[in-house]
C-alpha cells in the first residue's frame, strides 16, 4: 500500500489559481526531491502552464522553446482532469505537432496515442481507431511494441463492434437500441 499523496489535498480543479498558490507554498517549505515533485504539479495548473507556454514560445533558444511540447501535454492532462476532452484534444494535438518538430520519435508516438485517446473520449471512434491503427503499423515496422496502443486498439475495436451491432436492424426492421 502506498502512503497518501500529500499533493492530493492541494488540488482544487474549480480554482486552479488557488491550487497553484498552494503548490508553490508547499514547494517552498519542502526539501528535494519532494520540492521538485510539487513544482511539477504547479505546471499542471492551467494558468501556470499557459504562462509557461507563452514564455517558451517567445524564447529564441530552441532548447527552451522546445519545452512547449511538455507544457502542452501537461495542459492536455489538466483538461482531462477537468473532463474537458475537446480542450485536451487541442492541447494534445499541438503537443504532437511540437514533438514532431523537435524530432523526438518515441515521444511523438506517445503524443499520437494521446490524440487517439482524446478522440475516443469525445466519441470520435472512427478517427481514434485510425490514429491508433496507424500508430500500431508504425510500431510494427520498427519492430516495437506498446501495450498501451494494443489496449486502446482492443477497446476501440470492441466499441466499433458494439456500434455495428446497434446499427443492425432488429426483428421489427428498425435499428436496434439496447435490448433487441
Amino acid at each position: 500500500m502506498h502512503a497518501p499523496d500529500p499533493a492530493y489535498d492541494l488540488w482544487d480543479f474549480d480554482d486552479a489559481p488557488a491550487s497553484e498558490t498552494r503548490f508553490r507554498a508547499a514547494a517552498q517549505e519542502s526539501a528535494p526531491p519532494q520540492r521538485e515533485v510539487l513544482l511539477t504539479q504547479v505546471a499542471r495548473a492551467v494558468p501556470a502552464t499557459q504562462r509557461a507556454l507563452a514564455r517558451a514560445r517567445e524564447c529564441h533558444d530552441t532548447r527552451a522553446r522546445d519545452w512547449d511540447a511538455s507544457l502542452l501535454n501537461n495542459l492536455g492532462m489538466a483538461h482531462v482532469e477537468r473532463n474537458d476532452w475537446r480542450a485536451a484534444l487541442a492541447a494534445f494535438d499541438a503537443a504532437m505537432t511540437a514533438r514532431a518538430r523537435i524530432g523526438e520519435d518515441e515521444r511523438t508516438r506517445v503524443a499520437r496515442w494521446t490524440v487517439g485517446w482524446a478522440l475516443r473520449n469525445i466519441g470520435s471512434i472512427d478517427m481514434a481507431l485510425d490514429v491508433q491503427q496507424a500508430l500500431k503499423e508504425d510500431l510494427d515496422e520498427l519492430g516495437l511494441e506498446d501495450p498501451y496502443v494494443d489496449e486502446e486498439l482492443a477497446l476501440l475495436e470492441s466499441l466499433m463492434a458494439n456500434i455495428d451491432d446497434l446499427e443492425q436492424p432488429g426483428a421489427d426492421g428498425q435499428p436496434r437500441t439496447d435490448g433487441d
